[in-house]
């Protein structure tokens, strides 16, 4: 009984934190797809950078995350490279601005104010 009541106080604090996220990034015209790609982007290195092993590591779809990287673009928070020896690689850079925007987030001021 004692670890169903937990299971319970964990799945709503889940559902607590996703909530307060998702409004912060629509206040930002983001989706947390857009925030968890900078996320990533912000710590890969130079061997993951690329939009085949973001796709892997977000387990979503090409389309979807080549979308994503088109809104980021847009948005001038990241920017898109070929590689210098090989043309056919594209490699991903989180700008400034991106950085900026993911110190910027912290998904625990609902916790300060209660």
């Amino acid at each position: 009984m004692q670890q169903l009541t937990t299971l319970k106080l964990i799945e709503r604090i889940s559902t607590l934190l996703r909530t307060e996220q998702r409004k912060k990034y629509s206040a930002l015209g983001l989706q947390p797809v857009h925030v968890q790609t900078l996320d990533y982007l912000a710590s890969c290195n130079r061997f993951s950078d690329t939009p085949a092993a973001l796709t892997d590591y977000l387990g979503l779809t090409k389309g979807t995350v080549s979308q994503t990287l088109q809104v980021l673009v847009r948005k001038g928070l990241i920017e898109k490279k070929q590689d210098d020896t090989d043309k056919r690689i594209v490699h991903l850079k989180t700008l400034p601005a991106g950085i900026d925007l993911l110190q910027s987030i912290t998904p625990f001021d609902v916790f300060i104010k209660a």
